[in-house]
């Protein structure tokens, strides 16, 4: 109801922010009242209305994707080992396959810097070892990678 009664000049100084607030708060009516109003205004609110509709889209497409129990409760995926020891180190090679020789899947960080798309190894390492835990006994060794794979 207070939308309906904004004066037209009221409309021009509303922040870009409080229409996508409108709209991430799910809040329909009121952001249908403000875009139609804005018409009358001769406001665009095209850029902030069209970000919000696209975070929530996201927000919501995620929230499918839970429903999946496979989803949710992913299968563990094999992993083929190759170690080395010396005296003072242990190196451990792992590819996420059943078999060191199966094709497999590797992970990488993707990046842009310099105007050039490439793996970047130094982000990929970092991106690695905050993702890994291995536990290492006189009998076992155990490595446990926990990623979400997205293309972001």
């Amino acid at each position: 109801a207070a939308i309906e009664v904004l004066s037209l000049q009221d409309l021009r100084q509303l922040p870009f922010e409080q229409v996508e607030r409108l709209v991430r708060l799910s809040w329909w009516q009121a952001a249908v009242a403000v875009v139609t109003k804005s018409h009358e205004a001769r406001m665009d609110f095209t850029a902030p209305v069209r970000r919000a509709v696209q975070d929530v889209k996201k927000e919501a497409d995620v929230l499918l994707k839970w429903l999946d129990p496979r989803f949710a409760n992913p299968e563990t995926t094999p992993m083929a080992m190759r170690w080395a020891q010396n005296t003072t180190a242990v190196m451990v090679a792992a590819r996420f396959a059943p078999k060191w020789e199966a094709p497999g899947a590797n992970l990488g960080v993707f990046s842009t810097e310099k105007g050039r798309g490439h793996v970047d190894p130094q982000k990929t390492a970092e991106r690695i070892k905050s993702m890994l835990r291995v536990s290492i006994s006189a009998r076992h060794i155990e490595a446990e990678i926990t990623a979400d794979s997205a293309n972001v």
